[in-house]
């Protein structure tokens, strides 16, 4: 980390924004999700918001099936996508 701080010892992984939610609510456990995912649990004091200086990045990937045709929704999410590497809002990966 930038900051020279340890990784905590125990991480939990956990796909479910329900489940994630409810163990930070729980427990001493902390997470970062984007605001909307959140709004309500902040409006009814169920979750408190720490704040983060300074910006965060992340990977997204793409796997398609070499031999498949995309559904018509792929397609427009794939342009999606691109459009917003276009315009700087997403970078692609090395």
């Amino acid at each position: 980390m930038s900051t020279n701080t340890p990784l905590p010892s125990n991480v939990i992984r956990c796909d479910s924004l329900l489940t994630t939610k409810a163990i930070v609510r729980d427990t001493d456990y902390v997470t970062i999700l984007p605001r909307d995912v959140v709004a309500s649990d902040l409006s009814m004091g169920a979750l408190r918001e720490i704040p983060i200086r300074g910006s965060m990045s992340r990977y997204v990937g793409v796997r398609m099936l070499e031999d498949e045709e995309l559904s018509p929704f792929a397609n427009v999410f794939l342009e999606t996508l691109r459009g917003l590497r276009s315009v700087g809002k997403l970078t692609a990966a090395k």
